[in-house]
């Protein structure tokens, strides 16, 4: 990549340096030949000066004998770049006699301009700017005849560009075969014209640069110098196409670009040669961290060198056998601690199962009591048996929340799925939780549309509700709020989901403490502390139950504003 980036930058170099120095050759150029070239225009002028202002040029003006100027004018002649005709105006610009082929009408209005730039010019003659007429290229001379100081005419001469063949072949011999000499007006407009008289169109654009300009014409782009020719209004251009200059940078860049892939192939050798030594045992290396990343730990490295991939290869292989080592240490751990949490797990469950018999008895009995199986009850009596009651309604709570979480944690709580009403699950659970919500007071309110249902297990959705509806109510204060609303939920792109969706304006959840609500044995208040009763388990149980039907339970709370839970299951289409 660098070998590529330092030939296109030579590249550019080279051919920057050849375009200047070509534009400094040309522009020095346009600036000799326009020395030069200035001789003949201001020769000619005098000549054309001392011509008007001899006698009979006078005479010829200022009488109706015009011809007596013919034999003078007829010396013009022997210009090589002059046409034949020779033009006499009066005073006032008005043609009043030819000395040879009369020129067409739209060539002689444009001696009208050139003879008020003579008359307004302190010179020997004014020439007129580049025109074409039929193919050529024409300007008009033109000096005005005095006499004691008054103005008494003009004479006018029409030029055509026509160089002598031998003239432009020694110019052009002088600025080489690349090149070629061109004459413009000085603002550069139309027409251009080439030594021999042939038309050349200007260019679209000519961006000027320090020492030379570059244009472009039909397609094809130049660098060009220019000069204007002393005492007229015409400039001389020396032409190169950008070609020419550009030749020596594509051979550079051909030259450079065939080395730079030699070296190139010879550098890429080399490296094949060393990476093939070196990267061989990384790739091997590599394989191998692969494969103990899939399991595979009993995958070496072949170590057949002694250098430093020898000594890495086998350090590799170290690593490789304690890993082993490790993992089946880990694996053996592992497979007891599960063997230990499934056997405390039935541990629970037949231990909540064997409390729970002993308990109902316990509750039996004292309801017979209360009923006066025994003998008449006191009212102190009475209340102490309630009290019994309610604290083994509690036990029982507790005990059956430990005999679903152990259910849970050793996988044998199964759920149904059918499609439900919501409104039955939350009747269902608003009858257990009511008596509560009564007694303490707050205030339960319920919005659920009667064609709203959902799919699972009605038993869990009705424990999981109670649940929630029980915690919301047990954590609002008294004279407190508690809504529960029901709806499904369609969108694009997902599937329909029921959501049961319960706030309240209770104590609320810290915001660090959102998401350990659902760990086992943990209260959202006090932590691990017990203020309000309770197992802890509820919510954790309740969130397993919800994600064996497919749903989430999901908390949003504020402390000291409230909380907000909702369990989502998945809707009939």
């Amino acid at each position: 990549m660098l070998l590529v980036l330092y030939i296109w930058i030579a590249y550019h170099e080279v051919s920057r340096s050849a375009t200047q120095a070509v534009g400094a050759r040309d522009d020095r150029l346009a600036s000799d030949l326009a020395r030069v070239a200035a001789n003949n225009p201001q020769q000619r002028a005098l000549q054309l000066h001392r011509l008007a202002n001899r006698d009979l040029v006078h005479t010829a003006l200022t009488s109706d004998r015009h011809n007596l100027a013919d034999s003078l004018l007829a010396r013009l002649r022997q210009n090589a770049d002059s046409t034949f005709t020779s033009v006499l105006l009066d005073s006032l610009r008005r043609p009043i006699h030819f000395v040879g082929d009369l020129p067409s009408p739209e060539i002689l209005t444009r001696v009208d301009s050139v003879a008020r730039l003579a008359a307004a010019m302190d010179t020997t003659a004014a020439n007129g700017p580049f025109f074409t007429h039929n193919g050529r290229v024409h300007y008009w001379t033109v000096t005005m005849a005095r006499k004691d100081n008054r103005p008494l005419g003009y004479v006018a001469q029409l030029r055509t560009i026509r160089s002598n063949p031998d003239a432009a072949r020694t110019l052009n011999s002088l600025i080489g075969s690349d090149g070629r000499i061109l004459f413009s007006n000085r603002n550069g407009a139309a027409p251009w014209v080439s030594l021999d008289g042939t038309i050349v169109r200007p260019p679209d654009r000519i961006v000027p640069e320090k020492e030379y300009e570059r244009y472009q014409r039909e397609g094809q782009r130049f660098i060009a110098g220019r000069d204007t020719v002393a005492g007229t209004g015409f400039t001389v251009i020396i032409e190169t196409p950008s070609s020419f200059t550009e030749f020596p940078a594509q051979q550079f860049l051909r030259r450079t670009g065939l080395l730079g892939l030699l070296l190139l192939a010879i550098g890429m050798a080399v490296l094949w040669l060393i990476s093939r030594r070196y990267t061989h045992p990384i790739r091997q290396m590599s394989v191998a961290a692969d494969a103990i990343a899939s399991r595979r730990y009993d995958e070496r490295v072949e170590v057949d060198r002694t250098d430093e991939l020898g000594t890495l290869g086998d350090a590799f292989n170290h690593m490789a056998v304690e890993i082993q080592r490790s993992m089946r240490e880990a694996e053996s751990s592992r497979a007891g601690a599960e063997a230990a949490n499934r056997a405390k797990s039935e541990f629970l469950a037949n231990m909540s199962h064997e409390i729970r018999t002993p308990i109902n008895a316990m509750l039996g009995y004292s309801d017979l009591l209360d009923l006066g199986i025994a003998g008449p009850v006191t009212s102190e009596q009475h209340l102490q048996l309630n009290r019994i009651k309610v604290s083994g309604k509690h036990l029982i709570g507790l005990i059956d929340d430990l005999l679903d979480f152990a259910r849970l944690e050793t996988a044998r709580l199964s759920v149904k799925q059918r499609v439900a009403p919501a409104a039955e699950a939350v009747q269902t659970a608003m009858t257990v939780v009511d008596p509560m919500a009564v007694a303490k007071p707050v205030q339960v309110s319920v919005s659920v549309a009667q064609d709203t249902h959902y799919i699972g297990d009605p038993q869990r959705v009705e424990q999981i509700l109670v649940n929630l509806l029980g915690n919301a109510v047990k954590f609002t204060p008294a004279g407190g709020n508690v809504k529960l609303e029901s709806r499904t939920v369609r969108s694009n792109g997902r599937a329909a989901r029921t959501e049961f969706v319960i706030e309240d304006t209770g104590i609320g959840i810290a915001s660090d403490r959102l998401q350990s609500v659902f760990e086992p044995f943990v209260q959202g208040y006090g932590g691990y502390t017990r203020p309000h009763g309770g197992s802890g388990l509820g919510l954790t149980i309740s969130r397993r139950l919800a994600e064996l039907m497919g749903g989430q339970i999901s908390v949003e709370s504020q402390e000291g504003i409230g909380s907000r839970f909702t369990l989502t299951l998945p809707a009939p289409h």
